[in-house]
C-alpha cells in the first residue's frame, strides 16, 4: 500500500509531502515518519488517516515526542460540525485561531488544547470544495520530566507543528491525478 510521496526539499528541515490519496501536500518535518500501522485510506481516496511521529528506534532517546494525526475527508457538512467533532475530543471549549492560507478557497484554523484525548494542538483545514483535514497533535514527554520541563521541551515542537498545519494545501483533483504513480518512503512500524 502506498502511503505518500516525498516531492522536494522545502523550508529548512522539511520536505514536500503528498498524501497517498493525492489530495493534499504539506511541509513534512524531516525527522518524522508515517507510522505504518496507523495509516489507512479507503479505496476511493475519500478518507485517509495518517499518523506521524519519530521512528520507534528514536522515541526512547528523546525527552518530548510529537504525535500528529491527520484525518482527511473529501466530504464536509459544515465548518461548525467539523469543529464540534474536534472539540468533542477535548475536555473543554476550544478557541480556534485563523492562519493565513496561500490559497484563497482554503481556510485554516487551530486551537491549543490542554485536556482531553489529544492534548496539544487541534486544527481544521477546509476548502470551498468541502474537503477537510482534522488535525490532532500532541507532544508526549518522557516519564520523569516535571510539568515545567515538559512544557519547555514541548513549546518549540508545538510551534513547528503550527507551521506544518499552515503549510497544508489541498490539490486540485482530476481522476487522472488520483491514479498517478506513488512511492513509499520513510515508513515506520
Amino acid at each position: 500500500m502506498t502511503l505518500y510521496k516525498i516531492l522536494s526539499l522545502q523550508r529548512k528541515g522539511t520536505t514536500q509531502f503528498k498524501s497517498g490519496s493525492n489530495s493534499f501536500t504539506m511541509d513534512f518535518p524531516g525527522n518524522l515518519v508515517v507510522i505504518r500501522g496507523s495509516y489507512n485510506k479507503d479505496e476511493n481516496d475519500g478518507i485517509e488517516m495518517i499518523e506521524l511521529s519519530f521512528p520507534k528506534s528514536e522515541r526512547d532517546k528523546i525527552d518530548a515526542v510529537p504525535v500528529v494525526k491527520l484525518h482527511y475527508y473529501d466530504l464536509m457538512s459544515s465548518e461548525e460540525n467539523s469543529k464540534e467533532s474536534i472539540t468533542a475530543r477535548s475536555s473543554g471549549t476550544l478557541e480556534f485561531k485563523s492562519l493565513e492560507s496561500v490559497k484563497s478557497d482554503q481556510h485554516i484554523q487551530y486551537a491549543e488544547n490542554k485536556d482531553g484525548i489529544y492534548p496539544g494542538l487541534s486544527g481544521l483545514v477546509w476548502n470551498d470544495n468541502n474537503q477537510q483535514i482534522q488535525i490532532f497533535a500532541s507532544v508526549v514527554c518522557k516519564e520523569g520530566l516535571s510539568d515545567e520541563e515538559c512544557e519547555t521541551e514541548a513549546k518549540p515542537i508545538e510551534d513547528s507543528l503550527v507551521e506544518v498545519v499552515g503549510s497544508i494545501q489541498f490539490q486540485d483533483q482530476t481522476v487522472d491525478q488520483k491514479k498517478g504513480p506513488n512511492e513509499s518512503i520513510r515508513e515506520a512500524q
